[in-house]
């Protein structure tokens, strides 16, 4: 996507000039004033791929990544002297350089751009049969202002609540009420759904564009974590679940989805084409990725997360080299039935691809004989990696879209929201049938266990466990932890509700001192700030 840099006026600009950092804002942007800017049906468009932009930002610390971290899916990791993974998120601490801090920023960066593009679309002069485009272009920023907050909920909990562009006079805000946030987040998908467009599923010209069907997904992704973190039966009376049951039947009836038929081809690379199968008629709503920036670290179109889960150092062909981040933990792996082709198509065996002491551990730290092949960067030579092949670096490079939403968590939220009526049979077994290749495996009668269950095997790898995990409460996501974990002295995990811990992690220390006491660390972060934990 094309970048735009701008700020949004000369006093704000002077007033963030004067601090070594801010407190929300954090980048000042120095091209255009929002006086000469916002204009033009153009103007707007490049405002709204700035917003767009910021999803591609994501490096070792992308929520994705210590949302398997944080889970029972995956070890910390990382190379044996530089500590990756060491008493962060695998261990429920938080080293705020490496985790709070990037994803606070990300998180306020993307959201105070959309609030740029959503305070001044009255500013444009729109021609003619413009209104339905205006509304569009209103409905993705705050279909992107919903994304952005619901990560930043679900990552620190409480938060401060931005719906315009700060004046330096209302920089310091306090922490809003979790109801405040997610009635706000209800209220952008809700526009976002009456104004997007319904774009046919499959490739076109506007991938990587939020439509309706996204805003309609990940409106239910929403509605299901707040009701079950929170025991809420809607969100702030805004949304109830017939409106959530209503949206998933929508995207099902007339959304044009359906699931590939091999679950592998979701994740493995067309060698005839060098891509991945990008844009395909299961994908709701993707980040996209691009060789295009060939190893200029200033330019954000790669995929700078990819590599964390390579082999550490070494690349085994198709496996390209990476920084070992977290391993796969073995109960996973173990847990699949052997008949499942999502197994082999999620997790590598190091032992029995290469060979029992092949996989080089000399700087493996937390070698677990496991690894991603879901999201692994590739490689068609032994010392050369895709990203490579393409001009690129092979840290920022890589080029597999990162798929948010997919029409099998559609069905699988349908059957969890329909449980008990026929319609769950229906939706869980036609993704159950593709996983097992045939009907063998169908079930006849559902819990909602088996549904949980089977989003681990759907979704492993994707960032989904650990809040499907919390959603049903602090007590199931700790027996689930502690159980599962791959327990050794060298991998010391348990999860520490039983001191406090809400699941959520610290607000940076740099922002609490920045909003001169404004903001509040939770109990257990203000226990744990004098030292390290050890659970």
């Amino acid at each position: 996507m094309n970048k735009i840099i701008f700020y949004q006026c000369i006093f704000f600009f002077m007033f963030l000039m004067g601090c070594s950092k801010e407190f929300l804002d954090k980048e000042p942007y120095d091209k255009v004033t929002s006086g000469t800017f916002y204009k033009t049906q153009q103007d707007i468009e490049q405002a709204l791929t700035a917003v767009y932009d910021v999803l591609q930002r994501d490096s070792w610390n992308a929520p994705n990544l210590i949302a398997e971290a944080m889970s029972d899916n995956c070890s910390g990791g990382g190379g044996i002297v530089d500590g990756f993974g060491q008493n962060e998120f695998d261990q429920f601490y938080c080293n705020e350089s490496n985790l709070a801090d990037p994803n606070w920023q990300n998180g306020y960066l993307g959201v105070y751009r959309a609030n740029l593009v959503i305070e001044n679309m009255d500013n444009v002069t729109w021609a003619a049969g413009e209104s339905g485009l205006a509304a569009q272009y209103e409905g993705e920023a705050r279909f992107l202002r919903a994304y952005f907050y619901f990560n930043l909920a679900k990552i620190f909990g409480h938060i401060p609540l931005v719906i315009k562009v700060l004046t330096p006079e209302e920089a310091y805000i306090p922490q809003a009420s979790p109801e405040e946030v997610y009635k706000l987040i209800a209220e952008d998908l809700t526009y976002a759904i009456e104004n997007l467009p319904a774009t046919k599923a499959g490739p076109n010209p506007n991938s990587g564009r939020a439509t309706k069907w996204a805003a309609e997904a990940l409106l239910a992704r929403v509605w299901l974590f707040y009701t079950g973190y929170y025991k809420k039966p809607d969100i702030a009376g805004k949304v109830s679940k017939s409106e959530i049951i209503s949206y998933l039947d929508d995207i099902i009836t007339n959304g044009g989805f359906d699931l590939l038929p091999n679950y592998s081809d979701l994740w493995e690379l067309d060698t005839t084409k060098n891509d991945y199968n990008k844009d395909n008629i299961e994908t709701i709503f993707a980040i996209k990725y691009s060789y295009l920036g060939r190893g200029d670290f200033q330019i954000y179109d790669g995929n700078r997360w990819q590599v964390m889960v390579g082999p550490r150092n070494t690349t085994y062909v198709p496996f390209a080299k990476g920084w070992g981040i977290f391993p796969v933990n073995p109960s996973i792996y173990y847990a699949f039935d052997s008949a499942d082709t999502r197994r082999d198509a999620t997790i590598v065996n190091w032992e029995e691809f290469l060979g029992p002491g092949v996989y080089d551990v000399s700087d493996q730290r937390q070698y677990t004989g496991f690894g991603w092949r879901k999201y692994c960067p590739r490689a068609n030579f032994p010392n050369k990696t895709l990203a490579e092949e393409y001009g690129g670096n092979f840290m920022i490079d890589n080029f597999q879209d990162l798929t948010i939403l997919r029409y099998a968590d559609v069905l699988l939220m349908a059957a969890e929201l329909h449980l008990g009526d026929g319609k769950d049979i229906q939706y869980f077994n036609k993704v159950r049938n593709r996983a097992f290749q045939n009907n063998e495996h169908e079930k006849t009668s559902l819990t909602i266990q088996d549904i949980m269950e089977e989003r681990r095997f759907e979704f492993a790898l994707e960032g989904l466990r650990y809040y499907d995990l919390l959603r049903q409460g602090l007590d199931v996501a700790k027996a689930a932890i502690d159980a599962n974990s791959f327990q050794t002295d060298e991998f010391p995990v348990s999860f520490p509700s039983d001191k406090g811990f809400d699941g959520f992690f610290k607000i940076p220390d740099t922002q609490v001192t920045l909003s001169n006491g404004t903001l509040k660390q939770s109990e257990y972060w203000e226990s744990a700030a004098s030292s390290s934990p050890t659970h």
